[in-house]
């Protein structure tokens, strides 16, 4: 059975309408899975959106509009701006979906089920954009004082985290054993991110706050799902 070429653009955040800089991704991806399929080869070509996150409930409560009315809208942007651009994809990812709902309860459930989560307070510097808290080191001289480093405040949060630091490691180690990985350099980069990530202290990642109300992570801590 021939090997799928599997693509995917970013999944845009819908805290507001799409941009020249979307337009541009999706032409590219698009123009690389048509190579492909050119070849002969089967293709997989993903794009769709993120409808969650702070900025995105921010730029909702700006507009006066509910977040899902908003993104709602926001998405609809995106969906015509693929066809105006006509490009071909094979699958429209949405984080609303059920089936998308559904895989991630079940990794969560996965996650807490291995002890990997559990309940955590987070104090500091905290990014929106980024959706982060950041490190001395991103704070630091070398940020450029971008301004998604450069907006934060001390802030504290009830969250459910997971425990991050037990797999960077292996993550380094697995990539490194793969030829594959060796020989292409979306790969080292790959493992240059991972490194960073490690080298930045984060042995943790927050993976969802306990006072909003639209996660549903904080019932795993309690073992069971929704």
């Amino acid at each position: 059975m021939p090997k799928t070429f599997f693509i995917t653009t970013a999944i845009y955040y819908t805290n507001s309408s799409p941009h020249v800089g979307h337009a541009y991704e999706m032409v590219l991806a698009d123009v690389i899975a048509r190579y492909h399929r050119l070849k002969g080869e089967k293709v997989f070509f993903l794009t769709g959106v993120d409808q969650h996150g702070q900025k995105v409930q921010q730029s909702a409560a700006k507009a006066g509009i509910a977040p899902a009315e908003f993104v709602k809208d926001i998405t609809q942007k995106f969906v015509d701006l693929g066809k105006k651009v006509d490009v071909k994809y094979d699958e429209w990812a949405e984080t609303t979906r059920e089936r998308h709902k559904k895989v991630v309860r079940g990794i969560l459930q996965r996650l807490f089920d291995e002890g990997q989560v559990y309940k955590d307070k987070q104090a500091g510097y905290y990014s929106v954009r980024q959706e982060q808290f950041l490190t001395d080191k991103e704070r630091g001289p070398w940020s450029g004082g971008r301004s998604s480093f450069a907006k934060k405040k001390i802030t504290t949060s009830s969250s459910v985290s997971t425990k991050a630091g037990s797999f960077s490691i292996s993550t380094i180690e697995q990539t490194q054993s793969f030829p594959i990985f060796a020989r292409r350099n979306c790969a080292m980069r790959l493992r240059k991110s991972v490194a960073t990530f490690v080298s930045l202290g984060r042995n943790c990642v927050s993976i969802g706050e306990l006072n909003c109300r639209s996660t549903r992570i904080s019932s795993l801590t309690s073992g069971s799902t929704r």
